[in-house]
């Protein structure tokens, strides 16, 4: 129901069409082909965005459990959230702070050069599998980041009011810019995470993410990575 009622936000609306302009945009500079794992290198290896042990509810750069496959600038992106007993929240789930991610710190996954961000959207109050059918943007509070000439990492649905840096900012890895909220287009408290071509959100092809020193976890088990993607139900913690 929340999903029909934000067809009638004109900010919602403006940004499907401004995807779907995008696509154009990004089929016409990689008429060879889109990047995909075996054929881009990346220039930057980052880091995770946050501490502790993190669950990716969905996504990953093998194209195998895509978060938003069709949408290319989010074609490789991850969402995150902390989970305890297998589960996001405690209770009901039913208020923001009864999620395990909301307020948790979000690092810098990289040196680079903020180039946008926003910080007075509200977190949505509808929980239970609804988003905000009065967001204004669908990222919500977010940070663009410039790690090289050609790509940008995307933080987004943080919490209103979190947000440390701005715009012209230089940033160094694990500094933290923000905090974990339930802003934009989000049903629940998470950290959603991608890397693109551009800064324009609309315009940028989304790019594989390669990750450095960490671990996946399970109950009984931790295998170290000195480099790799984080895949669909994969629990990570940086090392």
């Amino acid at each position: 129901m929340s999903s029909l009622l934000t067809l009638f936000n004109p900010f919602v609306l403006t940004a499907s069409i401004g995807q779907l302009v995008g696509h154009l945009v990004i089929y016409a500079r990689y008429r060879d082909g889109l990047p995909t794992p075996d054929s881009y290198e990346p220039e930057t290896v980052f880091s995770l965005p946050f501490l502790s042990r993190w669950t990716a509810i969905n996504g990953g750069s093998t194209g195998e459990n895509p978060h938003s496959r069709e949408i290319l600038t989010q074609r490789y992106a991850s969402d995150f959230v902390v989970t305890e007993d297998g589960s996001s929240h405690t209770g009901e789930g039913v208020r923001l702070e009864e999620y395990h991610c909301l307020d948790e710190p979000i690092l810098a996954p990289a040196d680079g050069e903020v180039v946008a961000a926003s910080n007075g959207r509200r977190d949505c109050p509808y929980l239970g599998g609804w988003v905000d059918p009065f967001q204004r943007d669908i990222r919500g509070n977010y940070v663009t980041i410039q790690h090289s000439e050609n790509e940008y990492s995307v933080l987004a649905h943080l919490r209103e009011g979190s947000l440390n840096v701005d715009a012209g900012e230089e940033v160094e890895r694990g500094r933290v810019i923000g905090r974990c909220g339930n802003s934009g287009n989000s049903t629940e408290p998470h950290l959603h995470f991608h890397v693109q071509d551009r800064p324009n959100f609309l315009l940028g092809m989304g790019l594989p993410i390669t990750f450095r020193e960490f671990a996946i976890e399970s109950a009984n088990s931790s295998e170290n990575r000195e480099k790799g993607s984080v895949e669909r139900n994969e629990a990570v913690r940086s090392v």
